[in-house]
Protein backbone atom coordinates (compact mmCIF):
# COMPACT_ATOMS: atom_id res chain seq x y z
CA UNK A 1 0.00 0.00 0.00
CA UNK A 2 1.39 3.44 -1.07
CA UNK A 3 -0.24 5.63 1.72
CA UNK A 4 0.31 9.90 1.58
CA UNK A 5 -0.45 11.12 5.62
CA UNK A 6 0.14 14.83 6.71
CA UNK A 7 -1.16 17.49 8.73
CA UNK A 8 -4.58 16.43 9.32
CA UNK A 9 -8.22 17.93 10.13
CA UNK A 10 -12.12 16.34 9.73
CA UNK A 11 -12.12 18.86 7.16
CA UNK A 12 -9.89 17.05 4.75
CA UNK A 13 -11.23 14.65 1.93
CA UNK A 14 -9.76 11.48 2.31
CA UNK A 15 -9.13 8.10 0.19
CA UNK A 16 -8.84 4.32 -0.20
CA UNK A 17 -8.00 2.29 -3.13
CA UNK A 18 -8.77 -1.54 -3.04
CA UNK A 19 -8.01 -4.26 -5.45
CA UNK A 20 -10.04 -7.10 -5.14
CA UNK A 21 -8.03 -10.14 -4.33
CA UNK A 22 -10.99 -12.78 -3.44
CA UNK A 23 -11.91 -12.84 -0.30
CA UNK A 24 -12.71 -8.28 0.25
CA UNK A 25 -15.64 -8.03 2.64
CA UNK A 26 -17.03 -4.69 2.66
CA UNK A 27 -19.13 -4.76 5.18
CA UNK A 28 -16.79 -5.85 7.63
CA UNK A 29 -14.21 -3.05 6.57
CA UNK A 30 -16.97 -0.76 6.83
CA UNK A 31 -17.75 -1.57 10.34
CA UNK A 32 -14.03 -2.14 11.25
CA UNK A 33 -12.80 1.36 10.56
CA UNK A 34 -16.26 3.46 9.86
CA UNK A 35 -15.05 3.81 6.24
CA UNK A 36 -19.04 4.08 4.99
CA UNK A 37 -19.53 3.61 1.91
CA UNK A 38 -17.21 1.54 0.23
CA UNK A 39 -18.03 1.32 -3.16
CA UNK A 40 -17.45 0.06 -6.73
CA UNK A 41 -15.37 3.05 -8.09
CA UNK A 42 -17.46 2.89 -11.04
CA UNK A 43 -20.29 4.10 -8.89
CA UNK A 44 -18.58 6.77 -7.37
CA UNK A 45 -19.50 10.51 -7.56
CA UNK A 46 -17.70 12.31 -11.09
CA UNK A 47 -16.44 14.74 -8.37
CA UNK A 48 -14.97 12.10 -6.05
CA UNK A 49 -13.28 10.46 -9.08
CA UNK A 50 -12.18 13.85 -10.56
CA UNK A 51 -10.46 14.25 -7.43
CA UNK A 52 -8.89 10.52 -6.93
CA UNK A 53 -7.60 10.78 -10.37
CA UNK A 54 -5.74 14.02 -10.04
CA UNK A 55 -4.49 13.89 -6.46
CA UNK A 56 -3.28 10.05 -6.96
CA UNK A 57 -1.42 10.91 -10.76
CA UNK A 58 1.99 10.23 -9.78
CA UNK A 59 1.32 7.55 -7.96
CA UNK A 60 -0.67 5.74 -10.88
CA UNK A 61 1.78 6.07 -12.67
CA UNK A 62 4.39 4.67 -10.32
CA UNK A 63 2.10 1.58 -10.08
CA UNK A 64 2.02 1.28 -14.12
CA UNK A 65 6.03 1.49 -14.33
CA UNK A 66 7.69 0.80 -11.25
CA UNK A 67 9.40 4.20 -9.70
CA UNK A 68 9.74 6.95 -11.85
CA UNK A 69 12.52 9.36 -13.69
CA UNK A 70 12.19 12.63 -11.92
CA UNK A 71 13.74 15.90 -12.69
CA UNK A 72 14.12 17.91 -9.16
CA UNK A 73 13.13 21.47 -9.22
CA UNK A 74 13.07 24.66 -6.82
CA UNK A 75 10.34 26.25 -5.49
CA UNK A 76 11.35 29.86 -5.40
CA UNK A 77 14.25 29.33 -8.78
CA UNK A 78 14.49 33.13 -8.62
CA UNK A 79 15.93 32.89 -4.93
CA UNK A 80 19.97 31.36 -5.14
CA UNK A 81 19.91 30.48 -1.22
CA UNK A 82 16.91 28.98 -0.88
CA UNK A 83 18.19 25.44 -1.28
CA UNK A 84 13.83 24.33 -0.92
CA UNK A 85 13.02 21.73 -3.90
CA UNK A 86 10.44 19.41 -5.05
CA UNK A 87 10.40 16.24 -7.63
CA UNK A 88 8.10 15.86 -10.98
CA UNK A 89 8.67 13.03 -13.22
CA UNK A 90 10.57 13.66 -16.01
CA UNK A 91 8.38 13.11 -19.32
CA UNK A 92 11.08 12.84 -21.56
CA UNK A 93 12.72 9.62 -20.12
CA UNK A 94 9.19 8.28 -19.18
CA UNK A 95 8.47 8.49 -23.09
CA UNK A 96 11.18 6.13 -23.80
CA UNK A 97 10.46 3.76 -21.00
CA UNK A 98 6.48 3.37 -22.79
CA UNK A 99 8.28 1.82 -26.07
CA UNK A 100 9.19 -1.07 -24.45
CA UNK A 101 5.59 -1.49 -21.89
CA UNK A 102 3.39 -3.76 -22.11
CA UNK A 103 0.23 -4.31 -23.54
CA UNK A 104 -1.45 -4.09 -19.65
CA UNK A 105 0.97 -1.31 -19.22
CA UNK A 106 -0.44 -0.04 -22.22
CA UNK A 107 -3.97 0.14 -21.97
CA UNK A 108 -3.19 1.53 -17.98
CA UNK A 109 -1.74 4.30 -19.44
CA UNK A 110 -3.90 4.94 -21.89
CA UNK A 111 -6.69 4.85 -19.44
CA UNK A 112 -4.71 7.86 -17.82
CA UNK A 113 -4.77 9.76 -21.01
CA UNK A 114 -8.69 9.19 -21.55
CA UNK A 115 -9.11 10.45 -17.89
CA UNK A 116 -7.19 13.92 -18.99
CA UNK A 117 -8.96 14.06 -21.56
CA UNK A 118 -12.52 13.94 -20.01
CA UNK A 119 -11.64 16.11 -17.45
CA UNK A 120 -8.82 18.89 -18.90
CA UNK A 121 -10.33 19.21 -22.67
CA UNK A 122 -14.15 17.66 -23.44
CA UNK A 123 -15.31 18.56 -19.75
CA UNK A 124 -17.22 15.22 -20.55
CA UNK A 125 -17.52 11.88 -17.74
CA UNK A 126 -18.10 10.14 -21.70
CA UNK A 127 -16.62 10.32 -24.64
CA UNK A 128 -17.39 9.85 -28.04
CA UNK A 129 -15.61 8.32 -30.75
CA UNK A 130 -14.39 11.76 -32.59
CA UNK A 131 -13.94 13.11 -29.04
CA UNK A 132 -10.90 10.84 -28.75
CA UNK A 133 -9.44 11.25 -32.29
CA UNK A 134 -9.72 14.98 -32.12
CA UNK A 135 -8.23 15.19 -28.46
CA UNK A 136 -5.48 13.36 -29.47
CA UNK A 137 -4.43 15.11 -32.92
CA UNK A 138 -4.95 18.23 -30.83
CA UNK A 139 -2.85 17.05 -28.27
CA UNK A 140 -0.09 16.13 -30.86
CA UNK A 141 -0.06 19.22 -32.29
CA UNK A 142 0.10 21.10 -28.71
CA UNK A 143 3.80 22.56 -27.42
CA UNK A 144 4.67 23.05 -23.85
CA UNK A 145 4.82 26.38 -22.43
CA UNK A 146 5.42 28.25 -18.67
CA UNK A 147 2.06 27.38 -18.03
CA UNK A 148 2.26 23.48 -18.84
CA UNK A 149 1.91 20.78 -15.87
CA UNK A 150 3.79 17.61 -15.67
CA UNK A 151 0.03 16.08 -16.98
CA UNK A 152 -0.07 17.92 -19.69
CA UNK A 153 3.15 17.34 -21.08
CA UNK A 154 2.83 13.83 -20.45
CA UNK A 155 -0.29 14.20 -22.78
CA UNK A 156 1.31 15.60 -25.61
CA UNK A 157 4.26 13.94 -25.75
CA UNK A 158 1.92 10.41 -26.07
CA UNK A 159 0.12 11.99 -28.87
CA UNK A 160 3.05 13.09 -30.27
CA UNK A 161 5.33 10.03 -30.27
CA UNK A 162 2.65 7.23 -29.92
CA UNK A 163 -0.69 9.02 -32.19
CA UNK A 164 -1.79 5.19 -33.61
CA UNK A 165 -0.89 3.33 -30.67
CA UNK A 166 -2.67 5.68 -28.41
CA UNK A 167 -5.87 6.09 -30.58
CA UNK A 168 -5.73 1.61 -31.16
CA UNK A 169 -5.98 1.93 -27.86
CA UNK A 170 -7.71 4.69 -26.38
CA UNK A 171 -10.87 3.96 -29.16
CA UNK A 172 -12.25 1.09 -27.26
CA UNK A 173 -13.33 3.41 -24.11
CA UNK A 174 -16.06 5.30 -26.26
CA UNK A 175 -18.95 5.31 -24.08
CA UNK A 176 -17.45 4.12 -21.16
CA UNK A 177 -17.78 5.78 -17.93
CA UNK A 178 -15.09 7.91 -16.03
CA UNK A 179 -15.44 5.42 -12.98
CA UNK A 180 -14.92 2.28 -15.20
CA UNK A 181 -11.23 4.01 -16.46
CA UNK A 182 -10.27 4.73 -13.53
CA UNK A 183 -10.92 1.19 -12.27
CA UNK A 184 -8.49 -0.32 -15.47
CA UNK A 185 -6.49 2.87 -14.49
CA UNK A 186 -5.77 1.62 -10.60
CA UNK A 187 -6.17 -1.76 -11.67
CA UNK A 188 -8.80 -1.59 -8.94
CA UNK A 189 -12.05 -2.43 -7.89
CA UNK A 190 -13.25 -0.38 -4.22
CA UNK A 191 -12.92 2.84 -3.27
CA UNK A 192 -13.47 4.38 -0.08
CA UNK A 193 -13.89 8.43 -0.41
CA UNK A 194 -14.41 11.01 2.54
CA UNK A 195 -15.18 14.64 0.89
CA UNK A 196 -14.14 17.36 2.47
CA UNK A 197 -15.98 18.56 5.49
CA UNK A 198 -17.95 15.50 5.98
CA UNK A 199 -15.94 14.63 9.53
CA UNK A 200 -14.78 11.30 8.68
CA UNK A 201 -11.57 10.47 9.17
CA UNK A 202 -10.00 6.96 9.16
CA UNK A 203 -6.00 7.17 10.00
CA UNK A 204 -3.70 5.27 6.96
CA UNK A 205 -1.91 3.27 8.72
CA UNK A 206 -4.77 2.11 10.71
CA UNK A 207 -6.29 0.73 7.41
CA UNK A 208 -2.86 -0.33 5.96
CA UNK A 209 -2.60 -2.81 8.90
CA UNK A 210 -6.24 -4.39 8.48
CA UNK A 211 -6.54 -4.71 4.91
CA UNK A 212 -3.79 -5.85 2.66
CA UNK A 213 -6.04 -5.03 -0.40
CA UNK A 214 -5.61 -1.47 0.18
CA UNK A 215 -2.98 0.04 -2.90
CA UNK A 216 -3.42 3.48 -2.24
CA UNK A 217 -4.39 5.86 0.91
CA UNK A 218 -4.49 9.27 1.63
CA UNK A 219 -6.12 10.67 4.67
CA UNK A 220 -5.25 14.27 4.05
CA UNK A 221 -5.86 15.40 0.43
CA UNK A 222 -4.94 18.77 -0.31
Amino acid sequence: MKIRSDFVTNSSSSSFIFKDLGDFNVSFYERALNLSPILPIREQPLDAIKEVYGWYSEDILEMIYGELPVIKLRFFPEDDDDDSTYNVPDVAKIIKIIKDCSEEQWERITAFVVLYVMFRICRNEVLGNEDIKNAISTLAKSDVNDDTFWEDELAMALAKNYSEKLLEYALPFTGIKAGIVLEKCLDADYMFYAPEGSGIYTNCEDVAELIPACILGCDHMG
